[in-house]
């Protein structure tokens, strides 16, 4: 990544893939622009099999920081970006972009050809940018060993880091989170909820920070409370997880869970512009309206649109799965 912004390649089936190069051939390409790849912007990802396909070999990601050319420079950033990008053989893209419409899932995702000497990886792996960004910005963050203070010494994986003096090792946090989809006893309506600042026309599930020595489910609950002001009857864990990387990194754990239809709903408005009951055709249609339109290009930008339900968050959200199963009547199957 550079400037936190994923390198990606448009792929021949039409969809969108991560551009991994050989150790060699990346740190010619950036030294030519004055980066530099080194073991501390660097983190381990994965081990893949290599030309040969005999052996394993790392598969790192790195992420670069640029700096801004003085006001009177001739040269922009912009235009530096663009000429990095093609001599890097793709392009960049927000990182918030690539997690959401990545489809493609971990290992059975992961199409390898033999390019130059070494190998050369086109990753089909939104969860790879997830780990990377969540390893790199913890490794950022945690240099000083909380106890007494010494530099701590970080791994080259970025998966720990040890005080040389109290010989504490420290391993990356993250916070869990409690995601639901709330339905109707009949299984026919779902409540759906928009967030204060969200694009037009987007609903999505209701998701909040677990509490200290609070279970994953209570914080589905408390969170289905707090913000729509309704008492869930049930609660049920649907066994699917998500890493997510901003603005810290979290675990998000899906939960179903079944309210009253007749229950006043009681928005708080610290969070939320708005919470609707939703019939299944009416989720269903938004749900293809995402699918066929996953960079949402046409959000409605008339504000009398705003709180309609035009679309569901994209294909690479948590969120976006529990409402398709949901909507494809798939919900029950999951045990």
């Amino acid at each position: 990544m550079i400037d936190k912004k994923p390198l990606i390649v448009d792929a021949e089936d039409g969809g969108m893939t991560l551009m991994v190069n050989s150790h060699a051939e990346l740190k010619r390409k950036l030294g030519d622009y004055g980066l530099v790849f080194e073991p501390a912007n660097s983190c381990l990802l994965d081990v893949v099999p290599n030309a040969a396909n005999k052996d394993f070999v790392p598969l790192l990601g790195t992420s670069v920081r640029t700096v801004e050319p003085p006001e009177d420079s001739p040269v922009k950033r912009e235009d530096v970006m663009k000429m990095l990008a093609t001599t890097l053989g793709g392009r960049f893209m927000d990182l918030r972009m690539a997690m959401l419409t990545l489809a493609e899932e971990r290992q059975r995702n992961l199409l390898a050809t033999v390019r130059l000497i070494f190998f050369s990886l086109r990753v089909l792996c939104k969860e790879r940018i997830l780990q990377f960004q969540s390893l790199m910005r913890w490794a950022d963050i945690y240099r000083r060993c909380p106890k007494c203070g010494t530099a701590l010494k970080m791994r080259l994986s970025k998966s720990a880091a040890e005080c040389t003096y109290c010989v504490r090792v420290y391993y990356p946090t993250f916070s869990p989170v409690a995601i639901t989809l709330i339905t109707d006893p009949t299984d026919e309506f779902a409540l759906l909820v928009r967030h204060k600042g969200s694009v037009n026309g987007v609903y999505t599930c209701v998701a909040g920070f677990a509490h200290s020595g609070e279970t994953i489910a209570d914080c589905a609950k408390r969170e289905i409370a707090e913000e729509i002001g309704v008492e869930a009857k049930s609660i049920r864990s649907l066994g699917l997880s998500q890493p997510w990387p901003m603005p810290d990194s979290s675990l998000m754990c899906a939960h179903h869970a079944v309210c009253n239809m007749g229950d006043e709903i009681d928005v708080c408005f610290d969070e939320l512009e708005s919470a609707r009951w939703f019939s299944r055709e009416e989720v269903a249609k938004a749900l293809k309206r995402t699918i066929e339109d996953p960079m949402l290009r046409n959000i409605p930008r008339d504000m009398a649109q705003r709180q309609e339900l035009v679309y569901i968050p994209p294909q690479g959200a948590i969120a976006h799965r529990l409402i398709k199963l949901w909507a494809e009547n798939k919900f029950k199957a999951i045990k």
